[in-house]
């Protein structure tokens, strides 16, 4: 039974420090055009929320866009799952609804994959999964 308890604390503690490596500021940067005239700046910021949990703040600005939003994180190994929770500050859309699935960024090698699901880039040419948001730095 002891050997058991100790394990479970291990994985427990393994857990947190899974989560801590997803804080920090991630950006990705589109446009439609060479002179960026029609262009979209996805600003994320993942932080401890309460506990184990993760919190994430996204700001997407640009050509005709503004959307400010609150959400909650699940990780799984090495992905992270994106999840609606509020519009905050000022949002040309509305579109979104608390729980939607927004993203899913994964882990692969030294490359962080994005999974597009609710939220979706602006330009067709970058729906498909691939490498969109970097990390700027950790927190």
């Amino acid at each position: 039974m002891k050997v058991f308890i100790w394990l479970l604390n291990c994985l427990s503690v393994f857990s947190v420090h899974a989560n801590q490596d997803w804080i920090g500021h991630y950006s990705f940067y589109e446009s439609a055009d060479p002179e960026h005239i029609q262009a979209w700046d996805y600003s994320l910021t993942v932080n401890k929320g309460g506990g184990d949990n993760l919190i994430s703040h996204l700001e997407v600005n640009g050509h005709m866009t503004a959307i400010s939003l609150d959400g909650k994180i699940t990780t799984d190994g090495n992905q992270a799952t994106f999840t609606f929770l509020r519009y905050t500050g000022v949002n040309l859309s509305r579109d979104l609804h608390s729980g939607d699935k927004l993203f899913v960024l994964e882990r692969k090698g030294n490359a962080l994959l994005t999974h597009w699901e609710m939220l979706q880039p602006v330009l067709q040419s970058n729906e498909n999964s691939g490498v969109y948001f970097r990390i700027k730095d950790g927190m």
